[in-house]
């Protein structure tokens, strides 16, 4: 059922499958030939962006938190089905990192 859930999720997908990986990197080719740098998927602000993102995090959040669970690891995120505040807040942390880190300067 993971499985299937995360066929849904871009981020999942892009991970798992190889053909719609290659679509996804003649698209991105694509944008850079024929788009500057303002298109959407470059700017981490975007409410699109920002939920591509979030979407892929709260889905692998989950499954660790259903392993956590299964484990019987003594702190609890909550399950597959949801998070928990403490799961919840993490999510949030790691949304805000990854979202930020990609402002960082290039050297």
């Amino acid at each position: 059922a993971a499985v299937k859930e995360g066929m849904q999720i871009h981020y999942v997908r892009s991970y798992i499958d190889r053909n719609y990986q290659n679509l996804c990197y003649e698209f991105e080719c694509k944008v850079e030939e024929e788009m500057d740098n303002d298109h959407w998927t470059n700017n981490p602000d975007d409410p699109r962006m920002t939920h591509f993102t979030k979407e892929g995090i709260e889905f692998t959040m989950r499954r660790f938190a259903q392993e956590m669970k299964d484990a019987n690891y003594p702190v609890q995120f909550g399950s597959l089905d949801g998070l928990n505040e403490k799961g919840k807040l993490l999510s949030q942390m790691v949304l805000v990192n990854d979202l930020q880190r990609t402002k960082i300067a290039k050297k």
